[in-house]
């Protein structure tokens, strides 16, 4: 195989990744909003049996609604699992879109500056193809592993705001029940300790983020 014979199957392989991660992102989305369609209805389920929807005299049940609050725990921990593979795959999607666009590109695995328009010129093609999960794209960039981790994709904004509202709402209403039933006065303290945590993660996720985004950039 000659250098222009490797060159154009190179230049293949890559139209074929943009198509393939084109595939995946959309059943990524579509496999997320499943999740969090299916959490959401069995936490409005466990709300409903907590108020007592299923009780005699429709009596609240106070165990249930404590229990409601894990529901969205247990479905955030699901949807990071998820998320971690869409970040997986749109983190390379977006370095394909660098590549193809910028002027001067440097690869974040070695640094080397490269050229798509260069690389049509001269028939050759450094830039790393069929790269689904990004390794030889990004190799031990910071910023991608970080961004790539489950625990990252646990608190990314919107599972924070969707679930959060969820857990926050349960530890509301546990809280005044607990209230109305005379075992705990100030109803006021779970919610609030609960919504200062949520807060205080998310910003620490938000802030380490942007610092490594900052090297990344540099």
């Amino acid at each position: 195989m000659d250098k222009n014979d490797a060159f154009t199957v190179r230049l293949d392989l890559l139209k074929l990744e943009i198509k393939i991660l084109d595939s995946r992102i959309t059943n990524v989305v579509s496999n997320l909003w499943k999740v969090r369609q299916l959490g959401l209805t069995l936490w409005l389920a466990a709300l409903g049996v907590g108020f007592g929807a299923l009780s005699q005299g429709s009596k609240p049940l106070i165990n249930v609604l404590i229990l409601s609050g894990i529901v969205p725990l247990i479905f955030s921990y699901m949807d990071a699992r998820i998320t971690r593979w869409y970040t997986i795959f749109r983190m390379r999607d977006l370095e394909i879109q660098h590549f193809i666009n910028q002027k001067e590109y440097v690869l974040p695995s070695s640094n080397a500056k490269l050229s798509f328009d260069e690389s049509l010129e001269n028939q050759t093609m450094d830039f790393p193809v069929y790269d689904l999960t990004g390794k030889q794209t990004f190799g031990d960039n910071k910023f991608y592993k970080w961004n790539t981790t489950v625990k990252r994709s646990f608190l990314a904004a919107t599972p924070v705001v969707f679930y959060g509202l969820q857990i926050l709402a349960s530890a509301l209403f546990t809280s005044i029940e607990l209230s109305n039933a005379r075992t705990f006065r100030l109803w006021w303290i779970i919610p609030t300790v609960t919504l200062v945590l949520i807060v205080t993660l998310r910003l620490a996720t938000k802030l380490r983020g942007s610092k490594l985004a900052k090297l990344f950039w540099v």
